[in-house]
């Protein structure tokens, strides 16, 4: 988790080095994934993360933990899909200046 929001990767992993480059490389881009980064999660992640914490620890407390940390995200808003969090300066500039293309 990252401030309540689900993550599928840390921050701080090697693919993600490049995630606020204003001109990240070509991996960089093609790793980038609003439901499979640093950035944000597919919306199934956060159950099946605490599906198989409670397997590993063969018990609850873990997980309701983590349940009870991504109700206070959901009460605002999806626990997931986070680039709207955190948007990387790459895409953001695309978005925004449309890349050249016409509208």
């Amino acid at each position: 988790l990252g401030n309540g929001w689900t993550r599928a990767l840390s921050l701080s992993d090697p693919v993600m080095a490049e995630v606020q480059d204003p001109n990240p490389s070509l991996e960089a881009k093609l790793a980038m994934r609003a439901d499979w980064t640093g950035t944000g999660a597919y919306g199934g992640l956060p159950g099946l993360a605490v599906d198989a914490l409670a397997t590993f620890e063969q018990g609850l407390e873990g997980p309701l933990m983590v349940l009870r940390n991504l109700s206070l995200a959901a009460r605002s808003s999806m626990p997931s899909q986070g680039i709207a969090v955190t948007t990387p300066k790459f895409m953001s500039d695309f978005l925004n200046g449309n890349n050249g293309f016409s509208p």
